[in-house]
């Protein structure tokens, strides 16, 4: 064996084994980054998911509360009925619009 046989071999050697450590490092890099992210996902969803309904219960606690009067309501329930007799009347008049022959 020549002093350029060992040269290459050693040469082969350190290549080989730079890149296996690179691969390792780069798939360390990676297990970690994605185990630490999956740790913070874990702790901030969990977190948003129990404040969620707090939030919504606080909310629902605090809407403002609209009371009106008995005579309030029979006012705004007439002006409602007299527009459900509107739209009631409505369907006849459209039906004579759309097709005129019918009558």
């Amino acid at each position: 064996m020549t002093a350029a046989d060992i040269n290459q071999y050693t040469a082969h050697a350190v290549l080989r084994n730079s890149a296996h450590t690179r691969v390792i490092m780069m798939s360390r890099h990676r297990c970690v980054s994605v185990t630490v992210g999956w740790l913070l996902f874990m702790v901030f969803c969990g977190a948003g998911l129990v404040a969620l309904p707090l939030d919504m219960i606080r909310e629902f606690l605090g809407r403002p509360k609209a009371c009106i009067t008995k005579s309030e309501y029979m006012t705004r329930a007439k002006a409602l009925g007299n527009k459900a007799k509107g739209i009631m009347v409505l369907p006849p008049t459209l039906s004579l619009l759309l097709n005129p022959v019918a009558l």
